[in-house]
């Protein structure tokens, strides 16, 4: 569905609270679920990826103190659940 370099449109997994953001992605991760003693761990499909408007990484910094820091620290870690579309 989505692919290397594609821009999306992401949720965050925090609540609606948190505005979307623009994130170009970069390496899927396809996680099965493994069982670690009594606790079974579920299945993911994720994304690893970089917010890419600086106006939108000074707006998280500065209304939620999310210390993500233009340009150099942008990574982020997306569910493919959490993707509302392709841009």
């Amino acid at each position: 569905m989505y692919k290397k370099g594609d821009v999306v449109l992401v949720r965050s997994i925090t609540g609606a609270t948190i505005p979307p953001v623009h994130v170009r992605l970069y390496k899927k991760i396809v996680q099965k679920s493994k069982t670690y003693g009594e606790f079974k761990d579920k299945s993911y499909v994720a994304w690893e990826g970089s917010l890419i408007y600086k106006g939108e990484i000074k707006k998280l910094n500065k209304e939620w103190s999310i210390s993500w820091k233009y340009p150099d620290n942008v990574e982020i870690f997306v569910f493919e659940e959490d993707i509302i579309r392709k841009l």
